[in-house]
C-alpha cells in the first residue's frame, strides 16, 4: 500500500518559457496604457504614456513618437464589448459604461447578458433593470450567452417572458446562443424546443438548476449542445390539469454531439429509461441522488434498483463517470432481474459518499467486473450497509475475475470513519483480481 503520490515540479526539468509581448510601445512598454490618469474620459488623455520617443525603437510595433499612446478610449468597439461581455454581470458592464461618454451605449450590444438576483436589494429593482435592459439592446438573436440566477421562483412569470425573449422570436434569424444558463427559473411547455437546432444552432452549454416544468416530458435535442446540467428536477402542476398531483418528470436526450453530462435529482425522475437517447460522444457524466435517511435505505423498493440500473445504461459509453449518494448495490428479489451492463470504455469511477450493499463493501465487487478497462477508483467517505449476501444471487461470476488495468484506488475518508479499514481489507481480499493496483489513502477534515 503506497502513501501519498509525489508530484514532480515542470520547473525543475525544463527552463520556463520566456512572455511573448504582443505590443511593444517603447521605453515605457504596456505601462503607458495603464498608467492614464483618466483613461476612461474620451476628451482627455493626459500623460498617460510619459515620455512617447523612441516608440518604435529596437524594430518594435510601436506608435510614432509624436502620437499619444494607446488608452482604453482608443480601443474599437468591439474591442471594448468583448471586454465588458467578461464581467460578471451585467450590471457591473453598465456601470463600467459611465466612465467614458463614448461607451455610454455600449452595453446595448454587448454580446452576454448575466442577471443574479445576489447584486439587487429587491425584487422590484431586479425586474426594473432587466426589463429595461431587454427592452434597449440592440439585438438579442445576437447574444452568445444569457445567464439568468434566481433566488426562488417569486419572480417566475416574468422570469419566464425574459427567456421567451432572449430565446423565441419566431420573427428572427436562428439565434447566436452559445451559453444558456438558468437558475431557479420557471420553463414553459416549449422550452425545449426553442433551444433546439431550428431556434439555437450553436448552443453549446445548456445549465439547469433547480427549475421547474409544465410538462412531464422534456426531449432536449441539439447536435451542437457539448456539455448539459440538469440539477434538481422537479415537476409544476399546470393550472389548467385537472389531476390532483404532478406527474413524474422524464428528460430525454438527443444530444449526438454531447460530451459532459451532469443530472440531479431524484432517482425516478432522473432521466426517461423508457426510451431512447442518443449520446454516443458523451465522455464525462455524473449521477447526484439525494443524501438519503436510514429509514429511506431500508425501504429501497424493487423498481427503484431497476431505475437504477436503467439509468447507468443510459451511460454505458463514457470514460469518467462520478455516482453521489448512490446505493450500490440493491437487494434483488426473486421476480427482479438485476443485471449489471458493461461499461467497456470506462477509466475513472468516483463513487462519492454512495451506499455499498453487502457485508464488507462485497457489493462493489460486481461494478469492478463489469468495467474491465477501469484505470483509476476513488472512494469518498464510502458507507457499508451490512446484512445482505451477494454470493447466493451472483454465485461463481464474482469468484473469478480480473481488472488488470486498474492501477490506483484511492480512499478517501474523515478522521472518525470506521469504514475505511474495511475497504482496505475489502479491496486486498480480492488483490488477485487486481493485480496492479495501488492503494492510496486521503484523510480529510
Amino acid at each position: 500500500m503506497d502513501g501519498a503520490r509525489r508530484s514532480t515540479d515542470a520547473s525543475d526539468e525544463q527552463e520556463p518559457k520566456r512572455p511573448c509581448l504582443a505590443v511593444a510601445g517603447g521605453r515605457n512598454g504596456g505601462a503607458g496604457g495603464a498608467g492614464g490618469s483618466d483613461a476612461g474620459d474620451d476628451d482627455s488623455h493626459g500623460d498617460a504614456g510619459g515620455d512617447g520617443g523612441d516608440a518604435g525603437g529596437g524594430g518594435g510595433v510601436g506608435h510614432a513618437a509624436d502620437d499619444p499612446p494607446p488608452t482604453l478610449s482608443t480601443l474599437g468597439d468591439d474591442v471594448l464589448r468583448a471586454i465588458l461581455s467578461r464581467l460578471e454581470s451585467s450590471r457591473q458592464t453598465v456601470r463600467m459604461c459611465v466612465l467614458s461618454r463614448s461607451w455610454r451605449h455600449l452595453w446595448r450590444s454587448v454580446p452576454s447578458i448575466h442577471i443574479d438576483r445576489r447584486e439587487f436589494g429587491s425584487d422590484h429593482e431586479l425586474q426594473s433593470f432587466t426589463d429595461f435592459l431587454l427592452d434597449h439592446h440592440n439585438n438579442l438573436v445576437l447574444l452568445d450567452a444569457f445567464r439568468l440566477l434566481l433566488s426562488s421562483q417569486d419572480l417566475r412569470l416574468p422570469a419566464s417572458d425574459w427567456v421567451r425573449r432572449v430565446i423565441n422570436q419566431d420573427d428572427t434569424p436562428p439565434h447566436q446562443l452559445k451559453r444558456l444558463h438558468l437558475c431557479n427559473v420557471h420553463l414553459d411547455m416549449d422550452f425545449a424546443s426553442h433551444i433546439s437546432d431550428d431556434r439555437c444552432p450553436s448552443l453549446e452549454d445548456v445549465r439547469l438548476e433547480n427549475c421547474s416544468y409544465l410538462t412531464a416530458r422534456y426531449e432536449i435535442t441539439s447536435f451542437s449542445l457539448k456539455k448539459l446540467v440538469v440539477d434538481g428536477l422537479y415537476m409544476v402542476q399546470d393550472d389548467e390539469s385537472d389531476d390532483d398531483e404532478d406527474e413524474i418528470f422524464k428528460l430525454i436526450i438527443r444530444a449526438p454531439a454531447l460530451v459532459s453530462l451532469r443530472l440531479a435529482g431524484e432517482l425516478d425522475h432522473i432521466v426517461d429509461i423508457n426510451e431512447p437517447h442518443t449520446m454516443p460522444s458523451l465522455v464525462d457524466a455524473s449521477v447526484h441522488l439525494p443524501v438519503m435517511t436510514d429509514e429511506e435505505l431500508n425501504n429501497v423498493e424493487e423498481n427503484d434498483a431497476t431505475a437504477h440500473q436503467s439509468v447507468l445504461g443510459v451511460l454505458l459509453n463514457v470514460t469518467t463517470l462520478t455516482l453521489s449518494h448512490c446505493r450500490l448495490l440493491f437487494q434483488p428479489e426473486d421476480s427482479v432481474e438485476l443485471q449489471l451492463l458493461v461499461f467497456q470504455n470506462l477509466r475513472t469511477l468516483f463513487l462519492d459518499e454512495c451506499y455499498i450493499v453487502g457485508e464488507d463493501f462485497v457489493g462493489l465487487k460486481p461494478y469492478l467486473q463489469k468495467s474491465p478497462n477501469l484505470e483509476k477508483l476513488i472512494l469518498r467517505c464510502s458507507k457499508v450497509q451490512p446484512g445482505y449476501s451477494l454470493n447466493w444471487y451472483f454465485g461463481d461470476d464474482l469468484v473469478d475475475f480480473m481488472c488488470e488495468n486498474l492501477m490506483l484506488t484511492q480512499i478517501i475518508y474523515q478522521h472518525d470513519d470506521d469504514a475505511a479499514p474495511l475497504l482496505v481489507a475489502f479491496l486486498l481480499s480480492i488483490s488477485r483480481s487486481l493485480p496492479n493496483n495501488k492503494i492510496e489513502l486521503i484523510r480529510v477534515e
